[in-house]
């Protein structure tokens, strides 16, 4: 059959969509189609769709099922047609369905198809519904922008975006909100059901876009997967770090080019896709973004975008011939490369720099200026470690500038200013900083002597160790300049855990680890490393290229409002970070689970007593609230009590499996060597003081299936 056949969702109703609505179209065809349709499960829920999209599935049907019989003979056709028209009714009486119908009805996007000796034209079926014309209407207003762009065809391209007049470095052109949001990988289910929430206009706006995979994927998802953007940075219910994609209905105007001139940043505060200039762009100039990843060869480029997008591109860059394109090859490989490169360059800081200001020289030629901010960081960096911080300040000042006119001044990026951003894809428990500090002291000398203390330890640094310090942030106005720079950035050298109630005797300043940000789902950990006087720092889950990283400021085993309520009084900041962005029943569940949190370690990190399998099945609880808040770093407790009293009651057995668990944990977060004591443990759970203490009785591993039966994994 030449003819596409499509199937679009309401609610849960499945109904036929012909496309070729003026041709003739066999009934057979229809047969056919209701083959495909009946081999696929067709899921009838209608308590949950509203009259009117009940009416209009089942009256339609129905006209078409009369029509069938009345002029066609083909019996499967008929068979299948009523089939499908009972499933529609099996809920509804006929009565209430004609009530419902408006009297003026017309369908979203559906077209019936037309018996055998008919061409699709008013009164070739009862009450035929034809198309309205499409009038495409933006969710952004483009007469607000008119002045600095407009939408309009454009040769071998279809629709792209076009300055109308010369637009600067960094200038704002429009902020987009998303049509809907699902994950990037979705199905055609999904999507039909993000649409049913979206109003009949948009519904044709969208199904308007462009569609790369038209002989490969189902329209809906088609068209999702040509067009969708990927929103930003997170992990939590939202699920926003590269885990969120979204439709943008004028950003879909956007024609790639591999030397782009728009940048896009996702605002996970105001939630919408931000779009600007990346350099001086002329009036009449087309507005692009990249496709693709731009560091490939000519012909990577070009291959990608024709396997994933259906296009050849004839960017300028894809333009060049000869000697130039061999040049142009030689340069983005080469970038490619350094990004690699340099994060590899942390022991020796002076190679790394000079390959970052090769790699700015070439994207500079390459006109791929938005590369350059990573490396200016990664400068910084390098320079903090040697103390220069001169130069340190002169390269985040650059990196600052480039934030500003790629994400603007009030992104993440220049917002928070100073944050730490992976340049390279870091595993579960890898080392990202270890650092010594540029000084230490004693809680009770803070105590006791305050700002002289700080003042005596200051006095022990070097010239551009002071500047350092006195660059920092001051979250404390009201003391003195010193006392309030280090109330704001002192890292604990110990232990330090306002959960359990442990704190660190000694605290101390790190230039770069005060440069870490504060989230409430953070994905590292610092611990103190006695034995090399460093401050080390451990991805506590795995981090892309591009994601900040972040460690927790406070007590993250707490409502929102207690944690903003702390944050706010100890550094002056609203936290805007994933977990405090929710909002709704998302809110209250996570608040929830953090408040039962709180208390449930406070009493395991102590120790618990009682029933064992009650404290298991508590500390299986609090494993499974941690999970769903992404804060597995603070499991080692609920595992040392499942170890506690399997050793107790003589089950070695599961003993070792929770002492596994803890062991495992443990050496992510904080190292091997801090994982020692649970390592032997794990080997042998006899050594442990309390061993057989309990009698001998069988209790659970963490993993066992009793667990699963009580809803605790």
């Amino acid at each position: 059959m030449d003819r596409v056949v499509r199937f679009l969702q309401v609610g849960d109703v499945w109904v036929l969509w012909f496309a070729g609505a003026a041709e003739l179209l066999p009934l057979c065809h229809l047969s056919y189609a209701c083959n495909i349709v009946f081999n696929i499960r067709i899921p009838v829920k209608m308590k949950e769709l509203n009259a009117y999209q009940i009416s209009l599935t089942s009256y339609f049907a129905g006209k078409w099922l009369v029509k069938a019989k009345r002029d066609c003979h083909d019996a499967m056709a008929i068979q299948q047609a009523s089939k499908f028209w009972h499933l529609q009714l099996s809920h509804c009486p006929l009565h209430a369905i004609m009530t419902a119908l408006p009297a003026h009805a017309t369908l979203p996007p559906i077209v019936l198809a037309s018996h055998p000796h008919a061409a699709m034209q008013v009164g070739a079926f009862p009450n035929p519904v034809m198309f309205p014309q499409r009038i495409v209407k933006f969710a952004v207003d483009i007469e607000e922008h008119q002045e600095k762009f407009f939408v309009q065809d454009l040769p071998g391209k279809g629709k792209g975006i076009v300055a109308a007049r010369a637009i600067t470095k960094g200038e704002y052109l429009f902020s987009e909100s998303p049509l809907f949001t699902l994950s990037p990988s979705p199905t055609n289910s999904t999507i039909l059901g993000a649409l049913t929430k979206c109003t009949r206009e948009e519904q044709q706006q969208y199904f308007a876009l462009a569609n790369s995979y038209k002989s490969r994927l189902l329209p809906a998802l088609a068209i999702f997967e040509t067009n969708f953007l990927l929103l930003g940075n997170g992990t939590l219910q939202t699920r926003k770090v590269q885990d969120s994609a979204g439709i943008f209905l004028l950003a879909s105007r956007f024609n790639s080019s591999c030397t782009p001139n728009v940048s896009k940043s996702w605002d996970d505060i105001h939630n919408v896709m931000v779009f600007r200039t990346l350099r001086d762009v002329a009036e009449g100039e087309e507005l692009c973004f990249n496709y693709c990843g731009v560091l490939g060869t000519k012909e990577e480029r070009k291959r990608e975008l024709l396997e994933d997008f259906g296009f050849e591109c004839i960017c300028s860059a894809c333009q060049l011939e000869g000697e130039e394109a061999l040049e142009s090859d030689k340069r983005r490989s080469t970038i490619a490369r350094l990004f690699d490169e340099v994060g590899q360059c942390g022991k020796e800081p002076t190679l790394g720099i000079r390959k970052i200001k090769l790699a700015l020289k070439m994207l500079r030629e390459e006109g791929l200026v938005h590369y350059e901010a990573s490396f200016c960081y990664d400068a910084f960096q390098f320079c903090v470690l040697v103390s220069d911080f001169t130069n340190a300040k002169a390269w985040i000042r650059r990196a600052h500038e480039v934030s500003v006119y790629t994400s603007g001044s009030d992104s993440n990026a220049a917002r928070k200013g100073k944050g730490i951003i992976a340049q390279r894809r870091f595993g579960r428990g890898e080392i990202v900083i270890a650092e010594a500090p540029i000084f230490t002291l004693l809680a009770e000398d803070l105590i006791q002597s305050g700002t002289s203390a700080i003042n005596a330890a200051l006095s022990r640094c070097t010239v551009t160790q002071r500047e350092a310090f006195y660059g920092l942030s001051n979250a404390h106005p009201g003391m003195s300049t010193e006392r309030g720079i280090f109330q704001t950035n002192v890292l604990p050298c110990g232990s330090n855990d306002s959960n359990s109630g442990h704190r660190a005797i000694k605290g101390a300043i790190f230039l770069l680890g005060s440069r870490l940000n504060s989230s409430c789902v953070p994905n590292v950990n610092n611990s103190w490393d006695e034995s090399t006087g460093r401050l080390v720092f451990r991805v506590v889950r795995d981090v892309e290229a591009g994601d900040e990283l972040c460690i927790a400021y406070g007590n993250i085993l707490a409502t929102r409002e207690r944690r903003r309520k702390e944050l706010k009084a100890r550094f002056s900041f609203i936290c805007e970070c994933e977990a405090c962005s929710l909002d709704g029943r998302a809110l209250e569940e996570s608040d929830h689970r953090r408040a039962c949190l709180g208390g449930m370690y406070r009493d395991h990190a102590r120790g618990v007593d009682g029933e064992p399998m009650e404290a298991l099945g508590e500390a299986m609880l609090a494993l499974r609230y941690l999970r769903e808040e992404c804060l597995v770093v603070h499991a080692s407790a609920f595992y040392r009590t499942g170890f506690t009293f399997c050793a107790a009651v003589s089950d070695y057995a599961n003993a070792m499996l929770w002492a596994e668990k803890a062991y495992g944990l443990i050496c992510t977060a904080c190292g091997e060597h801090k994982a020692e004591l649970w390592k032997s443990f794990a080997r042998n759970p006899r050594i442990f003081e309390h061993a057989g203490t309990l009698g001998r009785r069988t209790l659970a591993g963490p993993d066992a299936a009793a667990w699963t039966y009580l809803g605790l994994t």
